[in-house]
Formats: C-alpha cells, sequence, structure tokens
C-alpha cells in the first residue's frame, strides 16, 4: 500500500467533544419529548462545529466542504475524476458504536417474544398521535387531557400500527440515534444506556419507537434519492464530521429501484480501505451487537451490502451503481420540530366542489402492486412487472423502510383533482394474501378492509377527490369492508359497509353528500347486489356512539341513502330511504333497528 496513503487514512478526526455523549439530557422524558426535540432543533441553526485536522502537517481543511488556501479538500471531498478518492479524503468517525449506544434486542414486529411468551407490541398511541400532528387530531382541539381521535385520524393510526408488523428498522435507528445525541434519554425508558433497554413490558420505548418509525412519512421530500454510491459516501464523510452536533442520518438500501425490502441501518463512520474503496460503518437493528459496513467501490461508483453472514440463513444482498439510486440519506433533523403537518385534519366539507384541495395519500397494507390513473390516463404506482411509474404530474412516492425481510408498497401523494382509479394488482404474489387500502385527504378518509388478494387478481377502486366517494369492484369472490371517515364542523362520523359475498364483477360504492347529511350505497353495474351489514360511529369529544345493523339487502338497481345526522345516538332506529330503481325518486323508507 503506498504509504503516504496509509498515513492519511489512519488519521483520526474524532474531537474530544465526543466523549461529551450522553450529558445534558437527564431531564427529557418521552412525556415532554416533542417539546426538548423542538428547541433543539431551533437551536441547532446557530451551533455549527468546525472539526479541523491536519493532513500530513499540510492545510487544514474545514468541515464545511471548502477548500482551504493551500488547496486541500476536507473530509466530505468527492472523488476525483478518475473515480477513486480525493487525495484530501479522510475517515470520519461519529463516535457511535453498536454497543452501547444501540439496542441489545433485534428488529421487530407487532408480536414480541421473549422467555417462550409472546405479546402484541404497542405502537402509535392517541398520545402520540397529538405529539406528532397537535391537538387537531383530537375531537374538541383537546391540547392537555385524554384525546379522543378524529375518526380519520384513528383509521390513519390504524393503518401505520399495521404496517409496523413487517419491522421497526427506521423506528429503532432513530431513537438510537436521539439517545447517543443527548436528545432522549434512556434512563428515561428503564436504563442508563441504549443496550441496557429491554423491550419486552417497555411501552413507552416500543411507542416511542413507533413515533418515530412514522416520521419517515410525515416530512416530504425527506430522502435523498438521487446520490451516487460515491456522493453518499462524500455527505456522510462530511456529516459525520461534525460529531454530535450532527443530529444522524438513516441510510436507506433498496434491493431494486424504486421500491425492494427498503431497510433503514445507522451510518456512525465512512473509513477509505483504499484509494478506490470505503467502508461505511453501519448498526443494523436486525443485528444486535455487530460491527457492519457497506462496501463501497469508489472507482466504479458501486455499493454492496450482505444482510446475513450466518451460513444457516439465506442472505439478502444489497448492490447498485450510479444509475440505480438504491443507496440514500434520510437526514434526521427535519423532523425533530412538531407539530407535522396533517394532510388529513380539517372540515371535510371545507374542501369540497371546486379548486385547489390539496393532494391525496394512498397507501396499501399488504402485498400485491398499486397502480393510479388520472382521468386522463397518466399513471403513479407498480406495474405487473415492478417497474415504478410517476406519470401524474405533481404525484410523489415514498418508499418505507421496514425490515429487509419486508417489501412493502411505496405511498403515493397524488394531487386531489377529478376521479383517480386505483388498480391492486396481485400478479406478482405467489399465496393469496390479506391487504387493505387507505386513501386519505383533507378532512376524510376512504378505506377498503378485509381484502384478499388472490395471484393474477386484479381489483379495482375508484375514488372522487371532491367528495368522499368510494367504489370497489371485485374480479374474485371477495367479503369486503368499505370505511368512510368524515369531519366536519359538528360531530364527525366513521361509516363501514361491511359486505357480504362479492362475486366476480360485483360493485359497490359508498358516498357521503355533506350539504344533506346523507350516507349514500349503491350497485352501479352490477347484476346483483350482496348484502351487507352498516356501522356507524358518531363521535364527539366526549366519545363515540355507534350504530349497527345487519342483513341489508337491495336489489342491484337500487340506491339506498341513510339519514346519520338526524340519527339520534344508541338504541334509536337509522332511517333508511330506498330508490328502488335508481331515478333519484324516494320509493320507500324504513326504520333500521339498532343491533348493538
Amino acid at each position: 500500500m503506498n504509504s503516504s496513503w496509509s498515513s492519511f487514512r489512519n488519521l483520526s478526526i474524532l474531537a474530544p467533544f465526543l466523549l461529551l455523549v450522553g450529558q445534558g439530557c437527564g431531564s427529557t422524558s418521552p412525556g415532554a419529548a416533542d417539546a426538548a426535540v423542538t428547541d433543539i432543533a431551533q437551536s441547532d441553526a446557530a451551533a455549527q462545529d468546525d472539526v479541523q485536522a491536519p493532513k500530513d502537517g499540510g492545510a487544514q481543511p474545514d468541515a464545511g466542504g471548502e477548500m482551504d488556501a493551500g488547496g486541500e479538500m476536507d473530509a466530505g471531498g468527492e472523488a476525483d475524476a478518475g473515480g477513486g478518492a480525493d487525495a484530501g479524503a479522510m475517515n470520519a468517525d461519529w463516535g457511535f458504536r453498536p454497543m452501547p449506544n444501540g439496542f441489545a434486542f433485534e428488529n421487530y414486529g407487532n408480536s414480541i417474544t421473549a422467555d417462550m411468551m409472546m405479546t402484541t407490541a404497542m405502537n402509535l398511541s392517541p398520545v402520540e398521535m397529538r405529539r406528532i400532528f397537535g391537538p387537531q387530531v383530537c375531537e374538541g382541539a383537546n391540547a392537555t387531557g385524554d384525546c379522543v381521535l378524529v375518526p380519520q385520524a384513528q383509521q390513519w393510526m390504524e393503518r401505520e400500527n399495521a404496517g409496523m408488523n413487517g419491522g421497526h428498522c427506521e423506528g429503532m435507528a432513530l431513537v438510537a440515534s436521539h439517545f447517543y445525541t443527548g436528545l432522549l434519554s434512556p434512563m428515561n425508558f428503564g436504563a442508563p444506556s441504549t443496550f441496557g433497554l429491554p423491550l419486552t413490558n417497555n411501552a413507552a420505548l416500543q411507542r416511542e419507537v413507533a413515533l418515530w418509525f412514522v416520521s419517515q412519512s410525515t416530512i416530504p421530500n425527506l430522502e435523498r434519492a438521487d446520490l451516487t454510491p460515491r456522493q453518499v459516501v462524500s455527505e456522510l464523510a462530511r456529516e459525520l464530521a461534525r460529531g454530535t452536533a450532527y443530529r444522524g442520518t438513516i441510510l436507506g438500501l433498496y434491493t431494486s429501484p424504486g421500491r425492494g425490502n427498503g431497510h433503514a441501518v445507522s451510518p456512525y463512520a465512512v473509513r477509505y480501505t483504499s484509494p478506490t474503496t470505503a467502508e461505511i460503518s453501519v448498526y443494523d437493528n436486525n443485528y444486535p451487537n455487530e460491527e457492519r459496513a457497506v462496501s463501497v467501490d469508489l472507482a466504479a461508483n458501486t455499493f454492496r451490502y450482505v444482510t446475513s453472514t450466518n451460513p444457516m440463513e439465506m442472505p439478502l444482498t444489497y448492490a447498485g451503481d450510479a444509475t440505480t439510486f438504491t443507496l440514500t440519506l434520510n437526514d434526521i433533523e427535519p423532523r425533530l420540530t412538531f407539530p407535522h403537518m396533517c394532510t388529513f385534519c380539517g372540515d371535510a366539507q371545507m374542501m369540497t366542489g371546486g379548486g385547489n384541495r390539496g393532494s391525496v395519500r394512498v397507501a396499501l397494507s399488504g402485498e400485491g402492486d398499486l397502480a393510479i390513473a388520472d382521468s386522463m390516463g397518466r399513471v403513479t404506482g407498480t406495474s405487473a412487472t415492478g417497474a415504478m411509474m410517476n406519470g401524474i404530474p405533481g404525484a410523489s412516492v415514498t418508499n418505507v423502510r421496514s425490515n429487509f425481510r419486508d417489501n412493502p408498497e411505496p405511498i403515493y401523494t397524488v394531487p386531489r383533482e377529478g376521479t383517480l382509479t386505483i388498480t391492486l394488482d396481485g400478479s406478482r404474489i405467489s399465496t393469496a394474501t390479506d391487504s387493505e387500502l387507505l386513501i386519505t385527504g383533507q378532512g376524510f378518509s376512504l378505506g377498503v378492509e378485509d381484502l384478499s388478494l388472490d395471484p393474477m387478481q386484479r381489483d379495482t377502486i375508484t375514488f372522487r377527490s371532491d367528495a368522499p366517494d368510494i367504489t370497489y369492484r371485485a374480479s374474485g369472490a371477495e367479503t369486503p369492508t368499505l370505511v368512510l371517515a368524515f369531519q366536519t364542523a359538528g360531530a364527525d362520523y366513521l361509516i363501514e359497509l361491511r359486505s357480504g359475498a362479492f362475486t366476480d364483477g360485483q360493485n359497490v360504492r359508498l358516498a357521503v353528500d355533506l350539504n344533506t347529511q346523507r350516507v349514500r350505497v349503491s350497485f352501479e353495474g352490477s347484476t346483483s347486489a350482496p348484502s351487507f351489514e352498516f356501522y356507524m360511529e358518531r363521535v364527539t369529544e366526549t366519545g363515540a356512539v355507534s350504530f349497527n345493523h345487519a342483513g341489508v339487502s337491495s336489489s342491484a338497481a337500487s340506491v339506498l341513502q341513510f339519514s346519520y345526522a338526524d340519527w339520534t345516538g344508541n338504541g334509536s332506529t337509522l332511517r333508511m330511504e330506498v330508490d328502488a330503481d335508481g331515478n333519484g325518486s324516494v320509493d320507500r323508507m324504513e326504520d333500521l333497528a339498532d343491533e348493538n
């Protein structure tokens, strides 16, 4: 090895202040963490640490990436035109280590097994929802005391909690970083060090992990997904040299462009092992107490990371080059100021009609591929071959990182304009899978639950963006539940249409007219209509009252309307208006008994 390379490669840029990790955070508690995070994020803008190190007795590079008067490059220097490391490139080390700064337990789903016992993980609750989005997610906008979630916030929370069954890697990586930088204190969660914290019977820690897990999708455009492997090394070296003044980042790994086994690891050092190679040292929470590394070929501009070194375990290899963008950076600092924007909060009636109404968010739990088409036929989503498409102007795609064994569909955000048609495609699955779809917009949510998607099955969901209105068309035998939640200036409502057996080609439409205060159910385009169960909740500050009636039936030509605002509460009947031939006039009325 070239002696001059060896000399500068082994220079340490660790600053003495890294030894102070963990101080100054003893007053931070889970209940007050959001305030502490906001304060730290605001103060960071004024605190810039320049970590300087001499290079072979020559010029002093600064931490900001600029050349000094001697023409030398700092720790974040780009690779040179020949593809190797620049002559000024230096190792960078944040000071973090998997032990004691990582967790002693591995990444987990929604079930936790310990001592031959299985428990259910505690994820988001109304407490965390209020921390993330502020009091607007609570009925009455309660800033303190009990929080009764508005119905669409409850639906959003339940979907996010279900999605964590694939793993909590993003949340674990973030919380470990917060403990390291002093943003949170492990003492407030049960131990003096991160490595000493238990997972079982530690609801506070589990809920904190869940809160930070969902931050990957509540901050728009968070992921820097346009960097080459060489640029990732350069950016990391520059930032890690700042020490704990740098709040850290998440290294995103994907097996294929756009979507593929998204995984999150914590990078803590960059080491140049030769003039043309570098290693990114990472804490991978699937492997507690292991120092692992992503290898980067600077000359070829490629990377490689193998998840398993255990011969008894099937390894998964992440690899990419300058064109795949499958190695990404996801900074922590933008997530630190609460509340985050709530895209589903507000009065649904204020968002109906013409004009710009923001966007809608489309998320799938379970397997299958989504493709969203607008009224002009432009498509955003995943094709039947797995290729990512983004043809709708103004649409965005957010990848989800949960576990290297999980392969979730991205979250799509599309402009709230016109009618959108979603295809749920089972072409790429090999066995039947349970799936759920949730669409959220300002003041409402629409969902399709209890789907069993078979291989090659293609179901269609159509929804209007100017009002809460969803139509589901089955392409096989199904028993779906359509869910509609909406917020008004008065009470808020959750409506569920729990269908009986659907057959291929049957349609069901669930919509609400906010002006007439009626829920509308129809079976347009069907040759027959399945029976269904009608469930409704009215939600206020004091809680929820509910109505339930099973065995509602009609003909395929009928339109049924339910006067939700006239219902007087638990135990009372609900008026149903029947338009037998769908011509717009009511032919008869029935008072349905509450079967709760």
